[in-house]
């Protein structure tokens, strides 16, 4: 699937991934709630709302425990989120998430990015 995002099109790919995420079920599976807010987190910080994009990416994070590369992509973009929030301790929220994927993560994909960041 081509994601609308990565041609420039951050407000279509906000709206498709809000949707995604409002149609989610009780029962739909962790891969399907996951990468749907995975989505709507990259989506929102497109669209420069680093806070709800935070938010976001947070739970994926913090809850997807059963796709690895997915669950470092989204501390990656968290990083990025943090670094963009005026909150004090928002630099070193983003080193932190930097470290942790590259101290856990150094094979993975999202690690490309987070050695860009560091």
């Amino acid at each position: 699937m081509r994601l609308p995002f990565a041609g420039g099109q951050a407000k279509q790919a906000l709206g498709f991934f809000q949707s995604r995420v409002g149609a989610l079920k009780p029962d739909s599976t962790p891969s399907a709630r996951f990468a749907a807010q995975l989505g709507l987190g990259e989506a929102l910080l497109a669209e420069n709302k680093p806070r709800e994009a935070s938010l976001m990416l947070a739970k994926v994070v913090g809850l997807d425990c059963g796709d690895r590369d997915r669950a470092l992509r989204a501390t990656v973009k968290l990083a990025e989120a943090c670094s963009k929030l005026p909150d004090a301790d928002a630099r070193a929220q983003a080193c932190a998430r930097i470290k942790d994927v590259l101290k856990h993560g150094g094979d993975s994909p999202a690690s490309v990015r987070a050695r860009q960041l560091a």
